[in-house]
């Protein structure tokens, strides 16, 4: 696990530009508070045990987290595990720690990071992260997005709209190119998929392949065009001075 943690990392800074082949594939396929009760004169029954869930269920998530910055490889291991099983339970609690001051904390619970099933809730997740500003969060923010992209589209490119009028950030900077990208996806994949069910099944194999082969294509283009347009806004707020002409003598 330690392993395809930092090749996420090693590899957001290579990121080879698959879009050209994508392109040519593509072209060959065509509530309120509960009611005070009155006073009845016997004594206050105790506070029920399941009002204490909720912290201790946090605080479990809390020391797993820690867990996956221990030395010892095994209780990495476990840790993760652990966490992996809650599922969407534990999505809060990793959230919080992408941006974790460990930094092997932090890469282990964005790898760890599910991806909401509801699609405003992914949403929200995938805003979070791209507003970090970070190449490996804005790469798990577009992996979220590009799965049933169909399904996130309309809410996603709302997201974007809304930031008209708004101070410059990385998400209103990034959001756009990935918007683009994902929308061509959902076209092309909309297109695609009725004509799967018309080929011949020793077809449908090859076919496939090469449309995972193109949202590939597209999930990559929108991940390095986002992290271009998140690279100059920073650069631009860095120089400024640069951007100035001379001034005359």
């Amino acid at each position: 696990m330690e392993v395809r943690v930092m090749n996420r990392v090693r590899s957001s800074r290579r990121a080879p530009v698959i879009l050209g082949i994508a392109m040519s594939v593509s072209t060959a396929l065509g509530g309120a508070p509960p009611a005070a009760t009155a006073p009845t004169g016997r004594a206050s029954a105790a506070p029920p045990r399941a009002a204490s869930a909720p912290s201790a269920a946090s605080a479990d998530l809390e020391s797993l987290i820690r867990e996956l910055g221990a030395t010892d490889s095994a209780a990495r291991t476990r840790a993760a595990e652990a966490l992996r099983s809650r599922g969407e339970s534990a999505l809060d609690a990793l959230l919080a720690h992408v941006c974790d001051p460990d930094a092997e904390i932090a890469l282990r619970c964005l790898d760890l990071l599910p991806s909401p099933a509801d699609p405003h809730r992914r949403v929200e997740v995938v805003r979070q992260l791209i507003d970090s500003g970070k190449p490996e969060q804005v790469e798990k923010a577009v992996e979220f997005l590009f799965q049933e992209g169909a399904s996130v589209k309309d809410a996603f490119t709302a997201e974007a709209v809304g930031t008209a009028g708004q101070k410059d950030s990385p998400f209103k900077r990034g959001a756009p190119p990935i918007v683009e990208e994902l929308r061509l996806w959902v076209e092309h994949e909309r297109f695609m998929k009725p004509r799967l069910a018309t080929l011949p099944a020793d077809q449908v194999g090859r076919q496939r392949k090469l449309l995972e082969e193109i949202r590939r294509g597209r999930m990559q283009a929108a991940y390095l065009l986002a992290i271009a347009e998140i690279g100059e806004m920073n650069l631009n707020r860095e120089t400024p001075a640069r951007r100035r002409p001379p001034e005359q003598p």
